[in-house]
């Protein structure tokens, strides 16, 4: 790390976990302690420690929605989705309890009699996380757009969640759950278990981000979790490249029967598929798969079902075996968490497709063992904790 420089008072130079150089902003101002924020950049922590001190001296920036109510926090949800082409999380729970109520009234008390009203009714503590994340996203796209002066802190309301998933498919059991699926969702499917990609960005996939010519499909900047664009190059891939150039065809069929254009790769009934549940659920009734998954509670395995996110576990899992390098996988399978890693250790793009051709190689083997084993009744996959 270099030399730490002279610095603003309560902006203090540190190491994160991955010796990344950030800033942290620990101040106290009119006597009460600030929550302390960390920042990428010093230009971002002095623009921080600005505003702060901007607030003490004269107030927090009015309100410009004076009227304003959770109605109008949840159609900006709505359109952040829309604008984004994902599908609006499930949110009917904070539309009965809070349609009506004025944004002032949404503060931590009421935030907590919501909570505990979600738990009363036996709400998963996931289900009562993502919720609360969708309605705090809608206050910091009002913030950010300077409708709303301040937001409710929802620092400790949200539950912590232990359930960190570990199971994915091996290559007999993609098999196996591919051909239980309903026909319109296999494609989508076994793309995003070669991709690795978020289901979100798989069933939102335009022709417009496929180049069939170049070969390659990307997923434009903002619209994956970390914000940076992916680039995949498919030419490489046989099977991948297959994949698309049947859909391409199936599109090209279906919107001569219906007398439109369709603009998304992965359709059913020339729109967009809204979600993948039901059909998903069938496959895991029909094939019975299920993965071992370690408690830490109990310390002990029990049973969970697959779901579409445990695919982009299945991509990573596959494409170390295959002998990709962690870089390139990150690369090309948009890795958030490993966001900064990918920022100071850049894969050239021959180097890269080098690298996904050898997966592509090793998936067709791999698919094509699958394929002609025997079938077996031993549908699970358990991991061995010491």
């Amino acid at each position: 790390m270099n030399a730490k420089r002279d610095l603003p008072a309560g902006i203090y130079q540190a190491t994160n976990r991955r010796g990344v150089e950030v800033f942290k902003v620990r101040v106290s101002i009119g006597g009460k302690r600030q929550p302390q924020e960390t920042f990428p950049t010093l230009r971002e922590a002095k623009a921080h420690l600005h505003g702060l001190h901007a607030i003490a001296a004269n107030g927090p920036a009015p309100s410009l929605w004076p009227a304003g109510t959770f109605d109008d926090l949840l159609q900006l949800v709505k359109d952040a989705h829309a604008a984004k082409d994902q599908t609006t999380p499930p949110l009917k729970h904070l539309i009965a309890f809070f349609t009506g109520v004025k944004i002032p009234a949404i503060r931590r008390p009421l935030l907590k009699r919501y909570v505990a009203a979600r738990k009363v009714a036996g709400a998963a503590p996931a289900s009562i996380k993502n919720e609360l994340a969708a309605l705090r996203y809608g206050f910091n796209i009002a913030t950010k757009d300077e409708l709303l002066g301040s937001a409710p802190s929802f620092k400790d309301l949200l539950p912590k969640i232990e359930n960190t998933r570990e199971g994915f498919f091996t290559f007999p059991l993609l098999r196996t759950f591919l051909a239980a699926l309903p026909r319109h969702l296999r494609a989508p499917v076994e793309f995003a278990a070669i991709t690795g990609w978020r289901k979100q960005n798989v069933l939102g996939l335009h022709w417009s981000q496929v180049d069939l010519e170049r070969g390659v499909v990307r997923l434009r900047e903002g619209t994956t979790k970390s914000g940076t664009p992916v680039e995949f190059p498919f030419r490489v891939m046989p099977r991948l490249r297959e994949l698309l150039e049947a859909q391409h065809r199936a599109v090209a069929r279906e919107e001569r029967k219906r007398h439109c254009v369709i603009g998304y790769v992965f359709p059913y009934r020339g729109d967009r598929v809204k979600d993948v549940r039901t059909g998903w659920r069938q496959a895991v009734e029909a094939t019975r798969i299920v993965f071992h998954q370690y408690d830490p509670k109990t310390k002990a395995t029990k049973d969970v079902a697959p779901v579409f996110h445990d695919l982009r576990r299945t991509a990573a899992t596959w494409l170390t075996e295959a002998g990709l390098d962690r870089k390139t996988i990150m690369k090309y399978c948009g890795w958030e968490s490993e966001a900064v890693f990918t920022r100071y250790n850049i894969v050239s793009e021959d180097a890269g497709e080098q690298q996904i051709a050898k997966g592509g190689r090793f998936y067709e083997k791999q698919m094509a063992r699958a394929a002609a084993a025997p079938k077996t009744a031993v549908l699970s996959f358990r991991k061995v904790h010491g």
